[in-house]
């Protein structure tokens, strides 16, 4: 469970369709609590030095949940018109995200701007002059991913399941029949070799037996 989301219930299946982005074993995530506390500590740093937290999340959900989570530790939230609109839809459904406003162009002492990701290419954040860019996503355990893309920081805290959870989720679910999407192919091989039934989505079974040799 999340800030903003409930704890995923997952019932006994005959057959499982599962996303399997990070279904590699590199890809392990801290704690969840451990993880927060990077990105409360970073953006906290980056006020104490006068400059404006950018924390990139996509406009649907992460951007929701990264608010949550900053006002929720006393830090007030500009957010770009997208990421915006879409919270006031939360709001309507009964979800506050505490105390944001809606960017207009300029920074506000204080406060964290939460923004897409490749918001800062385009002419939005202008008058944004010194942005401390923050990505939260898991892939930026990927080695020197956050020089690779300019982020001053990069944190894992993702909204996918880790590796172990993807196996977890498998195991607790048992189903006959396990479908992988989005994800590496390794995943299936993984279960395989695990006595899993799994396949990558869409195979037709006409070629499944032959994937098992």
């Amino acid at each position: 469970e999340s800030l903003t989301s409930e704890r995923a219930e997952l019932p006994k299946a005959d057959i499982l369709v599962i996303e399997s982005t990070y279904g590699q074993p590199a890809y392990r995530f801290a704690p969840r609590a451990e993880l927060v506390g990077q990105l409360i500590e970073a953006v906290r740093a980056a006020l104490e030095r006068g400059q404006t937290p950018v924390v990139e999340a996509y406009a649907l959900g992460k951007a929701q949940e990264v608010t949550k989570l900053l006002t929720t530790h006393g830090i007030s939230v500009l957010q770009t018109k997208p990421v915006f609109e879409i919270s006031q839809v939360y709001e309507a459904c009964g979800m506050p995200l505490g105390n944001y406003v809606l960017f207009e162009g300029l920074p506000r002492e204080g406060h964290a701007l939460v923004a897409p990701p490749g918001a800062h290419r385009g002419s939005n954040l202008q008058g944004i002059r010194r942005p401390c860019r923050i990505a939260v996503t898991g892939w930026s355990l990927d080695r020197n991913s956050h020089r690779r893309y300019g982020f001053d920081h990069a944190i894992p805290l993702s909204d996918h399941a880790d590796f172990n959870e993807l196996l977890e989720a498998v195991e607790r679910v048992d189903a006959r029949e396990v479908h992988c999407t989005h994800g590496p192919e390794s995943f299936v091989d993984e279960l395989r070799n695990r006595g899993v039934n799994a396949y990558r989505l869409g195979v037709p079974a006409s070629q499944r037996e032959r994937l098992l040799f």
